[in-house]
């Protein structure tokens, strides 16, 4: 992402772990249901958590 005053990239990665109830139901390529979230996991890191369907 660039910053408008320097023109600069930095980098950025994800700094918190949200949790929140999920199936893996799609339906023409689209979640068919709503995702709701239940709270921010304090006790885990971004690295210790597996992306999402693997």
């Amino acid at each position: 992402m660039a910053s408008a005053r320097t023109g600069v990239i930095a980098p950025y990665g994800p700094d918190l772990v949200a949790e929140f109830p999920a199936d893996r139901t799609v339906h023409e390529g689209q979640d068919p249901h709503l995702v709701r979230f239940l709270r921010v996991r304090d006790d885990l890191t971004a690295r210790q958590v597996p992306p999402f369907g693997s």
